[in-house]
């Protein structure tokens, strides 16, 4: 009989870690042990099988207040800063043609 996943990528779980200290956070994915793998935003972590559930739709906004939220911020930043640079590159990029070409005149 094969295993059954009771979860996908990217649902919000909660439970409890091999420590004992209660988690919520993002699911990935299941190891073949069985155990699963879950991210709260700065790491990732295994969990067992049977300290995992679905979050309750209170842990759900604690996640999408804390973990989704500053996840889309940080990535919205970084493609920010790519279009920024991006943009400097092709100024540079003129600047150093104008420079050239009157250099050679």
């Amino acid at each position: 009989m094969s295993k059954k996943n009771r979860f996908k990528k990217g649902d919000f779980v909660s439970g409890f870690r091999f420590n004992g200290e209660k988690f919520v956070g993002v699911y990935e994915h299941e190891y073949d042990c069985g155990d699963h793998c879950v991210s709260n935003a700065s790491i990732k972590f295994c969990v067992k099988s049977n300290k995992i559930r679905k979050a309750t739709p209170e842990e759900e906004e604690e996640i999408k207040e804390t973990i989704i939220k500053p996840l889309r911020e940080a990535r919205k930043k970084k493609e920010l800063e790519s279009k920024n640079n991006q943009e400097n590159f092709e100024l540079d990029k003129e600047s150093t043609e104008e420079l050239a070409s009157e250099a050679i005149e």
